[in-house]
């Protein structure tokens, strides 16, 4: 785990999303924005802030690493050290599945 995810941070939540997604889908729960905005106590306006390129409060991003299991290092530089194998194996899953773009229209 020694490389750097080299996007900024809305590609990040847009992995975050994307896993989100699979997930609930999978449950055969909601995975719409709606409901990940809702799951990180924000609105869809504040999740639309970050695909522009907004990072997220501090408050938000303690959130974001609770609820996904991710560090705050990754979160807001991509640095993947603090992470466990099993989460950063999903996350480069996720970012091929995306085609490892910087900008996410799932989002």
């Amino acid at each position: 785990m020694t490389a750097t995810l080299h996007v900024g941070v809305k590609a990040r939540i847009a992995v975050l999303y994307h896993l989100f997604r699979e997930t609930e889908q999978a449950a055969g729960r909601d995975g719409s924005k709606r409901a990940f905005a809702a799951r990180l106590n924000s609105s869809e306006t504040t999740l639309s802030n970050w695909t522009k390129g907004q990072r997220p409060l501090i408050d938000t991003g303690i959130e974001i690493s609770r609820v996904f299991g991710v560090t705050l290092d990754w979160l807001y530089t991509g640095d993947p050290d603090g992470l466990s194998r099993g989460r950063w194996r999903e996350i480069e899953q996720a970012m091929d599945d995306l085609g490892n773009r910087e900008e996410c229209e799932s989002l």
